[in-house]
């Protein structure tokens, strides 16, 4: 999940987040031209991370550090085999 969480309006994003399982997330940067709302008109920035991190908690109702663990996991359990 990306910069298009953070737009505006985007509810069947937020729907998918709030519905898939922990285990299958992870946050990127990997299209750079879809930037949240804060960024149009410009590259997806890293600086977008936290943001999107902040929204999938919110979304899921847990903690920011549960979203940076799950998804520090997944990266690591995905990449690292």
């Amino acid at each position: 999940v990306g910069g298009p969480l953070l737009r505006e309006g985007n509810e069947k994003l937020r729907q998918v987040v709030r519905e898939i399982p922990t285990e299958a997330l992870l946050i990127e940067t990997d299209l750079p031209d879809q930037p949240g709302d804060a960024w149009r008109g410009q590259l997806n920035p890293p600086e977008s991370l936290p943001l999107v991190a902040e929204e999938i908690a919110r979304l899921k109702k847990i903690t920011l550090a549960e979203v940076l663990h799950f998804t520090s996991h997944n990266f690591k359990t995905l990449f690292h085999k």
